[in-house]
């Protein structure tokens, strides 16, 4: 007869006060470190982006109202604010996802939830269509803020274009300039003299200044005014000035004159001798 052997294998537990704990001693400090080390590139991702924000607001805050010829770096300041702002849109999004992806972990191991909900939170991870989804089924937490700033990343582009404005703004300018422009008051159309023994009307003498005005306008010769400004100049009071304006009109009938004699009969008698 053939006789079935059966191989048995004892086990004997082993006292939990006896047991070698070395390799849990040497290994601790270790896995203690891991999460340390996973958590590093992110920590230091947050700071950076955090830092470029920082410059963006000290930048505003210092060029706020301020001429532009207060910047003195070549890059122009539309272009600086521009570059922070992209380097903190690239290393945020990092951040924001691993955030959101750590949340879920927490999230369950709080208390039993669905397996859907796994889904949600890496879709939210990935994009802002996601994050929307988040916030509308998930109750608000910690990863609804990650969600909100997937959100709000999208116009970031849109605040770089208008965060900066340049107005034209008129100063002062320090020194001794001072503006200045001809004004008058009185006219005079050149001295009167006396009459002349045959007539009773006293002649004018010829005002050159306007005779010199009519050939500049007949021959179109432009003369510069007298003004004297260094930029835009503004006057606090009103000033009021002499002027002339030409008007065209046919005065053929007023300078042509019709003298009208009467008759007058004469009677001329012959001369008589004696």
């Amino acid at each position: 007869m053939a006789k079935d052997f059966q191989e048995q294998t004892e086990y004997q537990a082993l006292d939990s006060d006896n047991t070698d704990t070395t390799a849990d001693i040497h290994t601790a400090p270790k896995r203690r470190w891991l999460p340390a080390l996973f958590w590093l590139w992110e920590c230091m991702a947050a700071i950076a982006s955090a830092a470029c924000m920082t410059a963006v607001v000290a930048i505003l805050i210092r060029m706020e109202s301020q001429p532009l010829e207060q910047w003195k770096l070549r890059i122009s300041l539309n272009a600086t604010i521009a570059i922070f702002i992209i380097v903190a849109k690239l290393i945020s999004p990092l951040v924001i996802a691993a955030c959101i992806a750590q949340s879920k972990w927490v999230r369950f191991k709080s208390s039993a939830r669905r397996v859907q909900e796994l889904d949600l939170f890496d879709n939210a991870s990935r994009g802002p269509s996601g994050a929307l989804v988040l916030l509308s089924r998930v109750r608000w937490g910690l990863a609804s803020v990650g969600a909100v700033a997937k959100v709000l990343a999208i116009g970031v582009d849109t605040f770089a274009q208008q965060v900066i404005r340049f107005d034209t703004r008129k100063v002062e300018v320090p020194g001794n300039d001072q503006a200045s422009f001809a004004l008058s008051h009185a006219y005079s159309g050149g001295a009167n003299r006396a009459a002349p023994l045959y007539r009773s009307i006293a002649e004018t003498s010829v005002d050159v200044g306007m005779q010199g005005a009519i050939f500049r306008g007949i021959y179109n010769i432009h003369t510069t005014p007298h003004f004297t400004c260094t930029s835009n100049c503004t006057w606090k009071d009103s000033y009021i000035s002499l002027g002339f304006a030409s008007k065209c009109q046919n005065v053929t009938e007023s300078t042509l004159a019709t003298l009208t004699f009467s008759k007058v009969a004469l009677d001329l008698a012959a001369p008589s001798i004696g």
